[in-house]
């Protein structure tokens, strides 16, 4: 009910239902009526949703300074909580800012444990590679990976193939045979046979 009610006042007052105008009417009816409705909701994840929302409806209005810097103090508040974080982070893809992502990431990876620091990572360099076209960036953030998990075969391999992209091919040898390393040791280790215990003590 909270949503609609939002919808509706932005459909009433367009462009002044957001922070920025504050200052100005029907602006501020619009700013504390948004106040109202997100500090009166107990459960979390309604308040998550609501504060999500308004801040999309800032966005198909055009007011994406607006919608950012709602969904980026949603993030803050929940401490980078994954539904709020994941809203912000597809917010910014669609408007393509950069920067902001990259800020977005940092703060995850300092906010979360290590096995989701390591995929927030790996997804942050493909970004870095695929989408923005910075295979430097990425691969700094592979070399991250590695800092936690020194042996991370993907990290070893996607480095091997970007290092070759950047024409550094003596780093893209190490990285392959750091891998090849790896895999090998594993195998030997999957090869030996465990010890034989005698059934009699001292034997």
């Amino acid at each position: 009910a909270a949503i609609l009610q939002l919808e509706r006042l932005a459909s009433q007052v367009g462009a002044d239902f957001f922070p920025s105008d504050a200052a100005t009417s029907p602006g501020t009816i619009a700013a504390q009526a948004l106040e109202r409705a997100r500090s009166g909701v107990d459960d979390e994840a309604t308040r998550i949703k609501l504060r999500t929302r308004a801040a999309k409806l800032a966005e198909d209005l055009g007011r994406t300074d607006d919608a950012v810097e709602m969904s980026f103090s949603l993030s803050k508040d929940s401490n980078f909580e994954e539904t709020a974080a994941r809203a912000y982070d597809a917010m910014l893809r669609r408007l393509g800012r950069k920067d902001e992502l990259r800020v977005l990431f940092e703060e995850r990876i300092a906010h979360t444990n290590t096995a989701a620091r390591i995929s927030l990572l790996k997804e942050w360099a493909q970004l870095e590679e695929d989408a923005f076209e910075e295979p430097a960036r990425a691969a700094a953030l592979y070399e991250r990976v590695l800092q936690i998990v020194p042996g991370h075969g993907d990290a070893l391999r996607s480095l091997s193939r970007i290092y070759l992209t950047l024409g550094d091919v003596p780093l893209a040898v190490t990285s392959l045979e750091r891998d090849r390393d790896g895999r090998e040791g594993l195998d030997r280790a999957n090869r030996e046979p465990e010890p034989l215990v005698s059934p009699v003590d001292g034997v």
